[in-house]
């Protein structure tokens, strides 16, 4: 943990003084500058010559529960307990963050809560969302989350054709 510290001074004491968006950490037991502590995180999980995914992923999920929104959806994944997915995801969902809705409904679906994986595909669907109308015409062809809906799944297939026709 004192690389990282070390690291994260090192960081936010580089950046701009305009650019600091401050965020305390109990890791390190001060504030520091998220997006240089994000920088910092990334380079943990993916340094070639010294990785340390385990206190990357830590700090990334340290800033993730501070409120920021990168750090949760850099740090999720498919095999994301679904506990901690709505932990980190469902406050940016609720705001609706399209990137945070779609990997909480991928979540969701994957380890078998049909009924509220459409509800967040149905949230990204009618924001606009191409993906989320896939999705949901999906659900609904399969019937998943509920009954089978080949209507509602014909319209929304057809304004995702005419959105990529544009």
């Amino acid at each position: 943990m004192k690389l990282i510290s070390v690291l994260l001074l090192t960081l936010a004491l580089q950046a701009p003084a305009q650019n600091r968006d401050r965020v305390f950490l109990k890791s390190s037991g001060s504030w520091t500058n998220a997006s240089a502590a994000i920088k910092a995180a990334e380079r943990l999980c993916n340094s070639p010559t010294i990785p340390d995914k385990a206190a990357g992923r830590q700090l990334m999920l340290e800033l993730a529960r501070a409120g920021r929104v990168e750090a949760a959806l850099n740090l999720w994944s498919e095999d994301m307990p679904v506990e901690l997915a709505r932990e980190l995801l469902t406050p940016y969902a609720q705001k609706g963050n399209i990137r945070a809705i779609l990997n909480l409904a991928s979540t969701l679906r994957r380890i078998g809560y049909p009924k509220e994986a459409v509800f967040w595909c149905g949230r990204a669907a009618n924001g606009g969302d191409r993906i989320g109308k896939l999705l949901l015409a999906r659900a609904y062809v399969d019937g998943y989350g509920g009954r089978r809906d080949w209507n509602a799944a014909a319209t929304l297939f057809e304004e995702v054709e005419s959105f990529t026709e544009r």
